[in-house]
């Protein structure tokens, strides 16, 4: 039962952040269903569509979200909105939100219960044409594409509400495919070199036979890295190695497109350009631009940096990358830093 895993409370809000971007959770996610008669304003027994959207708000001290259920025929179900926080003063995590069952006006408020490795609980309390009830919701996230949302009403006896979603992908876009490339600030590239100088260990699954590695796709193997500021901070240096395998990169800010850049070079004869943006705190998404292998074969598709343990680690994630047509696995290597 999923119930027996342990759940843990997230410190700061900087991390329950980083878990969800971790995730890929901002974005778009579209799914169907059938109702359950769980919530007070919406009938058992009918096939529905939701669509649903997790985004920032300006200052980013909230997630935004919005859902609209529909009938296959297009009657809108449930439609609402509402946020994510942290409340200082009682110091926990809460959301609220309202919006329309069936064109009954209804108000919830939500309280986080606790992380687990893959999943997010929340209890939440509704209040609709008198009625005051509690719902369980669980959040799985299954990978950064898809994710399942089970939600069941304490104390009643009517099914759980399960359905799947699955992450609506735009082209080439911000956070792992959504939106466009955004500016950077010199700030913003100021800030990711604070954040990678030192030095670090990493775990390494390797999504390919990359040339000159040694090793082949799904083999894991512990990579060692080090960031170094060069120019008086105006530069960064990557250097890496793992198993036969040596790599080394350069960042600098481009005045002229206002964007983090970066150009790499592999010991196999290798040469990626990436282009990086920041997402949120602690996350940077990079796209490749240029990025060939010895042989030739195009490497195509984007990756994040998402930090998380106060700067302490960051997760090297990537859905959909391509490497001369032929896609590779999910990119899921984890740094952790060294050096004081």
């Amino acid at each position: 039962m999923m119930g027996e895993e342990t759940l843990r409370m997230p410190s700061s809000w900087k991390e329950l952040v980083a878990f969800r971007m971790a995730k890929g959770d901002l974005g778009e996610w579209k799914g169907t269903g059938v109702t359950t008669g769980i919530w007070a304003g919406i009938p058992a027994g009918l096939d529905y569509e939701i669509s649903e959207s997790v985004d920032w708000n300006a200052d980013r001290t909230k997630l935004l979200n919005s859902h609209r259920f529909k009938t296959r025929a297009g009657a809108i179900l449930s439609t609402g909105a509402g946020f994510v926080t942290f409340d200082a003063q009682r110091g926990g995590f809460y959301a609220s939100g309202s919006g329309y069952d069936s064109g009954q006006l209804y108000t919830g408020f939500s309280r986080l219960v606790g992380l687990g490795r893959d999943r997010e609980v929340w209890t939440y309390t509704e209040s609709i044409g008198g009625q005051t009830y509690n719902v369980r919701r669980t959040t799985r996230w299954v990978s950064d594409t898809e994710k399942v949302v089970t939600s069941q009403r304490e104390g009643g006896a009517a099914t759980a509400d399960v359905v799947r979603l699955t992450k609506v992908v735009k082209g080439q876009g911000k956070g792992q495919g959504q939106g466009k490339i955004a500016p950077s600030s010199l700030e913003d590239f100021y800030e990711f070199c604070d954040l990678l100088e030192g030095r670090w260990m990493r775990d390494v699954i390797l999504i390919a036979d990359w040339p000159g590695v040694g090793l082949k796709r799904g083999e894991t193997l512990t990579g060692y890295d080090s960031f170094s500021k060069l120019l008086d901070g105006e530069l960064l240096q990557w250097r890496s190695s793992a198993g036969e395998a040596e790599y080394t990169a350069f960042f600098h800010w481009d005045s002229a497109s206002s964007t983090i850049q970066t150009t790499a070079y592999n010991a196999s004869g290798a040469m990626h350009h990436l282009v990086w943006w920041k997402e949120g705190d602690g996350h940077y998404t990079f796209k490749l631009d240029r990025a060939f292998e010895r042989d030739g074969r195009r490497l195509k598709g984007q990756a994040s940096f998402v930090f998380e343990d106060d700067g302490r680690a960051f997760r090297f994630l990537g859905e959909g990358l391509k490497l001369g047509g032929e896609k590779l696995d999910p990119l899921r290597d984890v740094f952790r830093k060294v050096s004081k």
